[in-house]
């Protein structure tokens, strides 16, 4: 962050980094609630197996996206990593708003988030192609 991202040309919605500092670390206490709702409130089985699976894709798919952008040092990487994690978060959401609604509650802030993160990246990709 320190070398390649201050070089980048910044679009119109530049987001200081202490806000995606703070983001994250609410991202991950929600995953750790929903973690712990899975693990207490569900029995084993298909929906306790299938909301894990999610929300663990999930999760994997943020420290992606963290790669591509910024261990590769891509924005086109991390355009096309943001769109594909957004999408897990939305089947992560729809999954969990059937099987514990108030899980899927806790992601409404993050999915909120997305929206202006998903116009960011896809800003700075542009004027950085």
């Amino acid at each position: 962050m320190e070398t390649w991202y201050p070089t980048l040309e910044k679009p119109w919605l530049d987001v200081p980094f202490w806000v995606f500092i703070t983001v994250q670390i609410g991202y991950y206490l929600i995953c750790g609630v929903i973690l712990y709702r899975i693990l207490k409130l569900f029995s084993p089985g298909r929906r306790r197996n299938a909301s894990l699976t999610l929300l663990l894709t999930m999760m994997v798919c943020a420290e992606i996206w963290n790669y591509l952008f910024l261990g590769l040092k891509s924005t086109t990487g991390g355009w096309i990593g943001m769109m594909l994690f957004t999408l897990i978060v939305i089947a992560t959401y729809a999954h969990l708003r059937k099987a514990d609604r108030y899980s899927s509650n806790l992601l409404i802030p993050y999915l909120s988030w997305l929206v202006i993160d998903n116009v960011w990246i896809f800003e700075l990709w542009r004027v950085n192609r």
